[in-house]
């Protein structure tokens, strides 16, 4: 009797172990094959223009492997894009028919600062020449804040002049255009400008100042922060409906081959080829 008790004693006692021992190994290989906690970029973006790659079997175009990936979302009745999470990309391979777009959208400069140097100097009618100095900075669309700096020495003579940006005259493509106002000194005199223009050549990048006692004429930018638009490329999936029957892994790792966008995206989908690839999904992936 004691025996029979002892024996069930010791097979409770190795399956508590084992059942521990499994609890902790599912765990710990779940870090280890990279369920990292993955946040989302809710920024949403306007698009300028798209170029539909054909869906699935043939959407993979080497030059864009490396852009990022996002998903359109519905949100507060709102059709918005968003980065795709990890998980989502997880459900998007094994149960959902899917496109991909390379779109192309164009982020308006929020920011202005620019420093140059050089170019050609008159001040009230005297060549100073070249050794001049040119920083300033604005917001945009608008210009509050905006202020700058203006510098100009030879030999003896020295021109400064503190300025503030009024308003933006116009912010095109090739040119940025700024009414200005400001005060300086010149061989003891006061100059003051009420009604000065700031130019900043995009094309050459090259500034210039005109006001009404004194010119700068193509100085060189040795400094842009902003300024520009930025072009940002990035592709979409679109979701085309959830498949009848989920893919297979091996369905999956055909897709992953043939787009390394996702892997590009999200290393840990590499984790998809190992002998324990179902321990990186989330819950409702695999039936």
């Amino acid at each position: 009797m004691d025996a029979e008790n002892s024996g069930t004693r010791l097979f409770f006692k190795w399956f508590f172990a084992f059942l521990v021992l499994s609890v902790w190994s599912f765990f710990v290989l779940r870090g280890v094959f990279g369920l990292e906690n993955y946040g989302e970029d809710s920024q949403i973006y306007i698009i300028k223009s798209a170029d539909e790659i054909n869906p699935i079997t043939n959407f993979a175009l080497e030059e864009n492997s490396n852009l990022p990936l996002y998903v359109q979302m519905q949100e507060d009745s709102k059709e918005v894009i968003q980065k795709a999470t990890f998980d989502q990309l997880l459900d998007i391979l094994f149960k959902h028919e899917f496109s991909i777009q390379h779109l192309i959208e164009e982020i308006p400069a929020d920011s202005c600062s620019i420093r140059a140097k050089d170019g050609k100097a008159m001040i009230l009618g005297d060549n100073l020449g070249s050794n001049n100095k040119l920083s300033f900075n604005l917001n945009l669309p608008n210009a509050v804040d905006g202020n700058g700096k203006l510098t100009s020495q030879k030999s003896r003579d020295r021109f400064s002049f503190s300025f503030k940006i009024e308003r933006i005259i116009q912010n095109g493509d090739d040119l940025i255009e700024l009414k200005i106002t400001g005060k300086g000194n010149y061989k003891g005199q006061v100059i003051e400008e009420d009604n000065g223009v700031l130019t900043f050549d995009k094309k050459i990048n090259k500034t210039s100042i005109l006001g009404q006692n004194f010119s700068f004429e193509e100085m060189e930018a040795t400094f842009i922060k902003g300024c520009f638009d930025v072009e940002k490329q990035f592709l979409l999936i679109n979701d085309l409906g959830e498949l009848e029957e989920q893919r297979s892994i091996d369905e999956v790792r055909a897709l992953l081959e043939e787009n390394p966008e996702f892997i590009n995206n999200y290393e840990s989908l590499r984790r998809l080829f190992s002998e324990f690839w179902w321990l990186i999904l989330p819950p409702g992936i695999v039936s």
